[in-house]
């Protein structure tokens, strides 16, 4: 996709898909129209308990042909043990929202992005 001349691209980044879900409902609220939501990190869920998530990772979840060649490195990542915490206390930025707008709206996308929790 290549921007017309005058267009911004913003993404936006979420650890939360309510936020992030919220967010685009404000942007096209706002009149904003190329708006779109992805799950970036599919095999890690932040939200969901320890013992599913190392099954996820290890790729016994779902399909267990996936990741059957590197799984049990996945969960030996800090993210797949509780005990351990990342190097940084970010939080997992796991939903990027993205939006092309024209210039003179830049800010106020910015502002309703920002008042839901993005990381820019």
């Amino acid at each position: 996709m290549q921007l017309q001349s005058g267009e911004k691209s913003v993404l936006a980044y979420f650890g939360s898909q309510a936020d992030a879900q919220s967010a685009v409902q404000a942007l096209k609220n706002a009149g904003e129209q190329d708006v779109q939501l992805d799950n970036i990190t599919p095999y890690f869920k932040p939200s969901s308990n320890l013992s599913s998530s190392i099954s996820y990772l290890t790729g016994s979840r779902d399909n267990p042909e996936m990741y059957r060649s590197y799984g049990p490195l996945m969960a030996a990542h800090s993210d797949g043990i509780g005990m351990l915490s990342s190097i940084t206390d970010q939080p997992h930025l796991s939903y990027v929202v993205t939006v092309v707008t024209n210039g003179s709206q830049i800010e106020t996308v910015l502002q309703i992005l920002q008042s839901y929790g993005a990381t820019i």
